[in-house]
């Protein structure tokens, strides 16, 4: 039986025939197991630590007063988010692997995406410059040390179930990821995502959304009054111009905005990274506007908003999977 892992349950379901099954072999597995309920039912298990809290900053004070209250000696932690189709050697193997390596987070996922899930890993990636091929990963080990360094720097205020990652991220900690095995049951639906999984992470996205649609939408109005104002305003010059100035102005609001979040630690590579994208889509964008403007009649404000969202869209999934490292 292990006992250098401590394994962490998010349970989501309502049906706890299905649970009950799962602890039954993974008893035979792991000495140190914790439930957290994040269903809407109690959950009558005996013999197994149940945690159940309104939210994730709760779970989390639980879970370190259950490591000090009963002074359990693990050497790592395994978030499992999904008991009912992640094989019980992939835990052991990410927990193994968390244990080796104290300054990595391990993350097993299987690729078999669904469009919920693709969006929120493409937005996660846009928003942090980063390129993980899934944000909501079936298990997260972490070892024991990392996962306490971690919980210093994150805001215990403004704590949710991302939070980690972004923290991670930001203070440079390497993220591991790794394919696991996914056992689906007999004639399971397959989910994009469950409402109880995703939707803490859209809501903990909302202020840093904010943070890159605010700086945009400054330099959009920017680019309007530039280019209405300028001697040439149906010259291809004029385009050039108000966008350089606009677009100028919103970078160095984005980076303002979001230095303490996104730029803090590796200021300089993040930055060129970002400018470069922008360069291209300030480039390409001009002659695209001017197109649309000037020879198909489309309204300026229209055609700048269409063509800005089109080359963002395309330059970020281009740039992430050239320079960005996991």
């Amino acid at each position: 039986m292990n006992n250098d892992i401590l394994v962490i349950i998010n349970w989501y379901e309502e049906n706890i025939n299905n649970l009950d099954h799962a602890l039954e072999r993974l008893n035979e597995v792991f000495k140190n197991i914790i439930i957290c309920n994040r269903s809407n039912i109690l959950i009558p298990i005996k013999n197994f630590k149940v945690i159940k809290s309104d939210d994730y900053n709760g779970f989390l004070n639980e879970i370190n007063s259950y490591i000090n209250e009963f002074n359990i000696q693990v050497k790592s932690l395994v978030f499992v988010d999904d008991i009912i189709n992640t094989t019980y050697d992939d835990i052991v193997k990410c927990g193994m692997e968390a244990i080796e390596n104290k300054y990595k987070i391990i993350q097993g996922f299987n690729d078999n995406y669904l469009f919920g899930e693709k969006f929120i890993n493409n937005l996660f990636n846009m928003l942090f410059n980063t390129r993980f091929k899934s944000v909501l990963p079936d298990i997260k080990a972490i070892n024991i040390d990392l996962y306490k360094s971690l919980l210093e720097k994150i805001n215990k205020d403004d704590y949710n179930t991302n939070n980690y990652l972004i923290t991670a991220v930001n203070e440079n900690i390497h993220i591991k990821e790794k394919n696991i095995k996914t056992i689906w049951r007999k004639n399971q639906k397959r989910v994009g995502w469950s409402k109880e999984r995703a939707l803490p992470y859209l809501k903990s996205l909302i202020p840093y959304t904010l943070k890159s649609i605010i700086p945009y939408l400054i330099s959009l109005m920017l680019f309007m009054l530039i280019f209405y104002i300028s001697n040439n305003p149906n010259d291809l010059k004029g385009i050039i111009f108000a966008n350089l100035i606009s677009e100028g102005v919103g970078i160095v609001i984005h980076i303002i905005l979001n230095y303490k979040t996104v730029y803090k630690n590796n200021f300089i590579s993040k930055n060129i990274l970002f400018i470069l994208k922008k360069l291209f889509r300030i480039i390409l964008g001009c002659f695209f506007i001017y197109i649309l403007y000037n020879l198909l009649n489309i309204n300026l404000f229209i055609s700048k908003i269409i063509i800005d969202l089109i080359l963002m869209i395309l330059i970020a999934i281009s740039f992430n999977s050239l320079f960005i490292k996991k």
